[in-house]
């Protein structure tokens, strides 16, 4: 019974940290929920002001790392990760031309 009672407790303990959403309220006592921090970190890139555009026709704002590799934000659409942010790294082509 005693096994029981402490598998039940810590999976309770388990559900609730894991389930709560993080909210404020605004000036008219209205819930907004706060973004997660498990996003990419901000302070990491630097804007490039340039855009790269996808097969597709949508545009990104282009950004470079601390280590000089250019990169564009994503949004996962689909699967199990809906509105997960992740880099999507650019490789640019050389263009070599021949005389």
């Amino acid at each position: 019974m005693k096994k029981l009672m402490v598998s039940a407790a810590f999976l309770l303990a388990a559900l609730l940290a894991t389930g709560q959403q993080k909210v404020t309220t605004d000036k008219n006592g209205n819930y907004i929920a706060v973004p997660s921090s498990t996003g990419i970190k901000k302070d990491s890139y630097k804007a490039t002001g340039k855009t790269f555009t996808d097969s597709k026709g949508k545009t990104y704002p282009v950004y470079i790392s601390e280590r000089g590799k250019l990169f564009y934000i994503r949004v996962t659409q689909s699967g199990k990760n809906i509105g997960k942010e992740y880099r999507a790294y650019i490789e640019q082509q050389q263009t070599t031309t021949t005389k």
